[in-house]
């Protein structure tokens, strides 16, 4: 749906995004047309990828597999935090690395029905504990990878994490 408004405002959004010092490297899409629509904002700002950015989507579009370059599709599940205060209306802020971190799920997605790995509902609030992955990405800005079972993805959780598991 090019030249839609939401697609518009998508582009503006990852533009304004591609805008923040520092820059980010990578960005990632979590609806049909992201791919096509961060590639667009990419090129407008004059940003090549993957040598300056890199763009991941998940999505079932086939034609991601068709753009030029190619934007990637990966994970079994996947989910979006955003810092709560940005939520708000409120500017990024930097956090102290010793700060819990309020972050609203604002979408997740797996390759199973109903999300059974989350262990936050789309919409709720949930609190990072200082030192978390979550935090740590956060308060850093940068991001991490971590296998399944990795005791740095497990240590941090609350009872409370665990026991919603399903």
């Amino acid at each position: 749906m090019i030249g839609d408004r939401p697609v518009a405002a998508e582009q503006d959004a990852v533009s304004r995004l591609l805008h923040h010092d520092p820059r980010p490297d990578a960005v990632m899409g979590v609806y049909s047309d992201s791919g096509h629509n961060i590639l667009a904002a990419a090129r407008q700002d004059g940003l090549r990828v993957p040598k300056d950015l890199l763009v991941a989507c998940i999505s079932e579009d086939p034609d991601n597999a068709t753009t030029t370059p190619a934007v990637a599709g990966f994970a079994d599940f996947v989910t979006v935090d955003l810092l709560e205060s940005v939520v708000q209306g409120h500017e990024p802020q930097p956090i102290p690395p010793d700060t819990p971190v309020r972050c609203r799920r604002t979408a997740q997605r797996s390759v199973l029905s109903g999300c059974p790995e989350s262990v936050v509902r789309a919409g709720d609030v949930d609190v990072y504990p200082p030192g978390s992955p979550p935090a740590q990405a956060l308060t850093t800005g940068r991001g991490a990878h971590y296998r399944a079972g990795d005791p740095r993805t497990t240590g941090w959780r609350r009872p409370r994490r665990r026991s919603r598991r399903r």
